[in-house]
C-alpha cells in the first residue's frame, strides 16, 4: 500500500509552493509529431528524423533522404552525445530494421518523478541546438562550388578568343594509331 503524506497549514502551503516551482524546470521547442502508437517523431535535424518509441524504450534515428557517410556521422554524433549525458544504454546502440537507421535503448528512470521520455526529449533538443549552426553549411558550400564553376570571377576565366591555338595540343597527336597494340611499335629500338 502506498504511503500517504498529509500536510496541514503552513507546511501544506510550503509543499504546494515547492511543487509549483518543480513543475516547469525548462521548456523546449521542437518540430515534432506524435503518432497513433504514441511515438514522438522529431523533424528538426537537416539529415535525420529521430523517433522516440516510449513503449519499447527506444530511440531510432534514420536518414531523411539519402544514406551516406554524412548521415551516419550525424547519427553517431547523436548517440555519442546522448551516451555522454547518460540518456541511453551504451551497449544497446545498433542498426535498426529500417535501411540506414540506428537505434538505441534508454533506461527507465531510477528516481521517482523523473519521466525518461522528457529527459530524452531534452537531451535531443540540446543536441539539435549544437548541430543547428552546421545545418546549412553543406548546402552553402555546394552552392558556392556551383557558382564557382558556372559563373567564375574575371581573373579565373578567359574568353574563347583569348586562348592561343597551336597545331598540336593535348595528348592526341594527329596521325597516331589509337589501338591497344599500336603503341608497342613505339618502344622498338
Amino acid at each position: 500500500m502506498p504511503d500517504i503524506t498529509i500536510k496541514i497549514g503552513a507546511a501544506a502551503e510550503a509543499a504546494e509552493a515547492e511543487a509549483a516551482e518543480k513543475k516547469v524546470q525548462t521548456s523546449i521547442v521542437l518540430n515534432a509529431r506524435k503518432t497513433l502508437e504514441g511515438n514522438v517523431v522529431i523533424f528538426d535535424h537537416d539529415m535525420l528524423d529521430i523517433v522516440i518509441i516510449p513503449n519499447k524504450n527506444k530511440i531510432l534515428a534514420f536518414p531523411k533522404t539519402v544514406m551516406g557517410d554524412h548521415v551516419y556521422n550525424a547519427q553517431d554524433r547523436l548517440f555519442d552525445f546522448m551516451n555522454k549525458r547518460g540518456a541511453i544504454k551504451l551497449g544497446s546502440i545498433q542498426g535498426g530494421n529500417i535501411y540506414g537507421s540506428i537505434e538505441a535503448e534508454y533506461p527507465d528512470a531510477a528516481s521517482e518523478g523523473v519521466d525518461p521520455v522528457q529527459v530524452v526529449l531534452l537531451t535531443i533538443s540540446k543536441f539539435l541546438d549544437l548541430e543547428r549552426p552546421y545545418f546549412g553549411e553543406v548546402e552553402d558550400h555546394l552552392d558556392d562550388f556551383k557558382d564557382y564553376l558556372t559563373d567564375p570571377e574575371e581573373e579565373e576565366s578567359t574568353e574563347l578568343g583569348e586562348v592561343p591555338h597551336g597545331e598540336t595540343k593535348g595528348s592526341l597527336r594527329p596521325g597516331w594509331i589509337r589501338t591497344p597494340y599500336a603503341h608497342t611499335r613505339m618502344y622498338r629500338a
